[in-house]
């Protein structure tokens, strides 16, 4: 049957011919609807004036401060009160130091990854805290932290939270009250806050400072390749 032609045209060059036109008839189909669609979004667009957009931002402002200042109350720290520290369109800094400052960023990310989650219309990709953990963070401050993380994190995506590891046995003076305190290590991070319901990766396996980064290339290089391919998207 195939062998069959006629005006240089065979079964094989007939169907590929058939199969061009259905694509082509397709893509047009769709290009005519996507256009179609682009026009009703840049009518809704010229609806918003900047009035509209002004009532849009405040009310997400008014969402947002509430979340922050309750998560800022669980964390035990000073309530902020001028606009520019509340108001998610206004912030560019915060006029604390030391724990206070970390423990107020933590709440600000959280409290914008919680906004952000009830916009079902965006794509959320998992939450990254990095450092969460400081040297010159007390015990108790370490706890709250702990606590407020696993009160907080969101439940309708992943998260992952970097933590410097401190080995069992490894002891640090605590001047303020005075005696010796154990730091935390990963596995009792994990056992006492979040109920064993997370999974841990360690880097360098806590034998040395940038161990990660020194590992050779070529006895990595299919997670060098995969990162180039995620971070290239």
């Amino acid at each position: 049957m195939k062998t069959i032609e006629h005006m240089n045209i065979n079964y094989s060059t007939w169907i590929d011919l058939k199969a061009e036109t259905r694509l082509y008839s397709h893509l047009q189909e769709k290009l005519t609807q996507n256009k179609l669609e682009l026009q009703d979004l840049e009518g809704k667009l010229k609806s918003f004036d900047d009035e509209t957009v002004s009532i849009l931002r405040k009310n997400k402002e008014n969402i947002f401060r509430k979340i922050f200042k309750r998560k800022l109350s669980e964390l035990d720290v000073k309530p902020l009160e001028e606009a520019r520290h509340l108001d998610i369109y206004s912030i560019n800094s915060f006029p604390y130091q030391g724990v206070e400052l970390h423990s107020t960023m933590l709440a600000y990310h959280l409290s914008f990854n919680q906004i952000i989650s009830q916009n079902q219309n965006i794509h959320r990709l998992p939450l990254l805290l990095d450092g969460i953990l400081k040297e010159d963070i007390d015990p108790k401050s370490l706890v709250k932290i702990f606590k407020f993380l696993n009160a907080n994190l969101p439940q309708d995506t992943q998260s992952f939270i970097t933590i410097s590891d401190y080995r069992l046995g490894k002891y640090k003076l605590d001047e303020e009250e005075g005696n010796l305190v154990k730091r935390f290590s990963v596995e009792d991070i994990k056992n006492d806050y979040f109920e064993g319901d997370a999974d841990i990766i360690y880097v360098s396996k806590d034998e040395g400072k940038r161990a990660f980064l020194s590992q050779p290339l070529n006895e990595n290089s299919e997670m060098y390749l995969d990162t180039l391919n995620i971070i290239s998207i």
